[in-house]
């Protein structure tokens, strides 16, 4: 009983922001696979093509990461979904400005990288 309660209150290890130059890094080779990952299917052959295009964009992040800090797969994926989520929420924003009435120009706000 005590080890799944050690287990639960185990801190997290943190590491730390990807920096520009990483992101950078990683979004090239994302776009390189971009058309597996971004495969809608979700059958036994494309889920084990995905897990092995993320070990290799792994492997090759992490060979030419320039911090030296290695990521590992879910961090890779976990950063992936949050960037994609975050261009979605300025997009939607800027839709939602541009379709807001009251006169004037609507309020275009800067992109992020």
């Amino acid at each position: 009983m005590d080890e799944i309660a050690s287990t639960s209150t185990s801190k997290r290890i943190r590491t730390a922001n990807y920096s520009l130059e990483e992101k950078n890094v990683f979004l090239q080779l994302v776009q390189k696979y971009k058309n597996i990952i971004e495969n809608k299917k979700t059958d036994a052959s494309s889920n084990a093509e995905k897990e092995s295009i993320w070990k290799k964009i792994y492997a090759e992040f992490n060979s030419v990461a320039p911090n030296n800090i290695e990521r590992d797969v879910t961090s890779l994926k976990k950063a992936y979904l949050n960037m994609k989520k975050t261009v979605r929420k300025e997009l939607a924003e800027e839709r939602l400005s541009i379709l807001k009435t009251g006169g004037g120009p609507p309020e275009l706000k800067k992109k992020t990288p």
